[in-house]
């Protein structure tokens, strides 16, 4: 190698640079430290035609000195000579590497450049040891930033522009493409969200590796792994196809219990394993009890006798009642369900001041936890700001509302966007005082209406993991006496639809009128073909198909028992008692409302 001069005019920057994001301050100050002490560290360049060199490692200087060129620095032109180190006969990932080790042993490197630094290296053929060695980081460091490397380029201009965090950035790296936009736009929305709740989120519905109890190779989907955990965890892409599996596995594994002479075999097929009905036994010969839970979890419980008090029957007795009441939804469902239930209710509550009103009493006279004077939001209203996948008229129209309200209240636009909506900048703590102040110049007219539309945010689904088929609760009676109807309000949507196994998604299509798919069909083709005809509804049948779960009271395997006081059947003891202190919910809206 040799060290010339060479004009600044006939330097280029590094286009293959590593290093792409630059600190505006860092390129001034370095600029001025060489303005007064000269260049101390050449660059390193290669010759490209005629008297032209580009930079191989160094464009922080070259910036720098350009910076100088641009200010008109004394003794500083495109004229200037500046010694270079003239690198020859390099090859391309020779000269890639000679710059990443450079800008390495600089100032910090933005994750995103040292993301695709490592990866442009690997894809060049280089072995993840080596990288690591000639970055001087650890493989474990190296094997992350190439998690980072796989993101798709929206999610790396977020974290560029310093709109999530790298950690927030490493927990989207379990997600596919669609995914990782999905779980950003919520992130956008939720400037608070942490990487553990974007890992949460995204993991919610999906099983582990680690519980698969088939081999591996078998799995055809995509598995993700979170490299950014203290132990590596993977999960399986395709529940559905993991389940497939679990299921033929534990079949086979029981067929082999039989095979090496157990005394019984059986398969549990539900939450909770009946220990009641099993003892431990020393007995050469004893039985053994598989036990596969909805989310494909197993366990297997061997040397196992009968309690010779219960009987074969009541044990299949016991299975087919476990069968009977196995849950119908997961609650993610559940919560989307309450979410459209309670969006429904309240946009027909706003329509009627009357039951608004009414609800106020309420909240000031009852013991409800979710509905009272201090605003305590309905745990529905920040479902669909939290989830983009999916929309809901009312909600659409109770927003529209919000954001009227809000602009009324002098809410600037930015802070309403910095919420993610009007409804949660209206729900967001507000200096008391500050409140007060903005609400003087309202109308009375405008005083009251906002008084209801508040109080109407904190009513709707008192659980949103639960499916209340109580037809005498306040949630129902209030969506019942207002002529709340579903099909008017909701269409299965993809978010819906997705998260029905394959048999269900038939099943719905078939009593929704829709002519059956072919056995090829994937189950992705299945949801968007469904989603589609639903949201046509050109067929009667399609218009009007609702399941359970969207009635009121809700109907199905998943509804909760109403509530019962085991004190209510004690010979009216106690009757009457404290009336003047304790209401029921539902007993008070009654008495308001007449």
């Amino acid at each position: 190698m040799l060290i010339v001069p060479v004009k600044l005019r006939n330097l280029t920057a590094n286009p293959n640079n590593p290093r792409k994001s630059y600190k505006k301050d860092s390129i001034i100050e370095l600029a001025q430290t060489i303005k007064e002490n000269g260049l101390l560290q050449p660059i390193c360049a290669k010759k490209i035609k005629g008297n032209k060199r580009e930079a191989i490692y160094g464009s922080r200087r070259y910036h720098a000195m350009m910076h100088l060129v641009e200010i008109e620095a004394e003794g500083w032109t495109l004229d200037t000579e500046v010694q270079t180190i003239i690198a020859e006969s390099l090859t391309e990932q020779q000269a890639k590497t000679m710059a990443l080790v450079e800008n390495e042993q600089r100032e910090d490197m933005h994750p995103v450049d040292q993301a695709d630094a490592y990866a442009d290296l690997a894809k060049s053929g280089m072995e993840l040891a080596d990288i690591a060695a000639k970055a001087g980081k650890s493989e474990m460091t190296v094997r992350r930033r190439l998690a980072v490397a796989s993101l798709c380029a929206p999610i790396k201009q977020a974290l560029r522009k310093g709109e999530i965090t790298l950690s927030v950035a490493e927990a989207m790296t379990i997600g596919t493409v669609a995914q990782q936009k999905e779980v950003l736009a919520l992130v956008q929305r939720r400037s608070w969200m942490t990487a553990d709740q974007v890992r949460d989120h995204l993991t919610e519905d999906r099983a582990c590796v680690a519980d698969a109890i088939f081999p591996i190779e078998q799995y055809k989907g995509r598995i993700a792994s979170d490299l950014f955990q203290t132990e590596t965890t993977s999960y399986f892409d395709d529940a559905e196809q993991f389940l497939t599996l679990q299921k033929q596995a534990v079949t086979e594994k029981a067929e082999a219990f039989r095979q090496d002479g157990a005394t019984f075999v059986e398969i549990f097929e539900d939450w909770h394993f009946p220990s009641s009905l099993y003892a431990t036994s020393k007995a050469k010969r004893t039985g053994v009890v598989i036990h596969l839970t909805p989310n494909g979890k197993v366990e297997i419980h061997e040397g196992l006798r009968r309690i010779e008090q219960v009987a074969k029957s009541v044990s299949r007795a016991i299975k087919e009642d476990n069968a009977r009441v196995r849950p119908e939804y997961a609650d993610p469902v559940k919560r989307y369900i309450n979410a459209h239930k309670t969006a429904a209710v309240q946009a027909a509550i706003l329509a009627s001041p009357r039951t608004a009103r009414t609800l106020a009493i309420v909240g000031m006279m009852a013991t409800r936890e979710n509905m009272n004077v201090s605003l305590t939001r309905s745990a529905g209203i920040g479902f669909f700001n939290e989830n983009a996948d999916t929309t809901s008229a009312s909600y659409q129209m109770i927003e529209q509302q919000a954001r009227g309200f809000a602009q009324l209240l002098g809410a600037e636009a930015d802070a309403i966007e910095h919420n993610g909506s009007a409804i949660e900048w209206l729900l967001s703590h507000h200096n008391e005082a500050a409140i007060y102040d903005r609400c003087k110049p309202l109308t009375d007219a405008e005083l009251e209406a906002l008084h209801l539309f508040l109080t109407t945010l904190t009513f709707g689904a008192e659980s949103m993991t639960a499916l209340d088929g109580d037809p005498n609760s306040l949630f129902n009676r209030v969506a019942n006496d207002l002529g709340v109807n579903m099909v008017e309000c909701w269409r299965p949507d993809s978010y819906f639809l997705a998260k029905r196994n394959r048999p269900q998604l038939e099943a719905i299509m078939k009593e929704a009128g829709m002519n059956g798919v072919m056995p090829q069909a994937k189950k992705s083709e299945i949801v968007a073909i469904a989603a589609a005809r639903f949201a046509a509804g050109e067929a009667e049948e399609t218009r009007n198909w609702l399941p359970g779960a969207m009635q009121f009271p809700a109907t199905g395997p998943d509804v909760r028992e109403p509530y019962r006081n085991d004190d209510d059947d004690q010979d009216g003891e106690d009757e009457g008692e404290g009336d003047d202190f304790d209401h029921d919910d539902a007993e008070a809206y009654a008495e308001a409302a007449e």
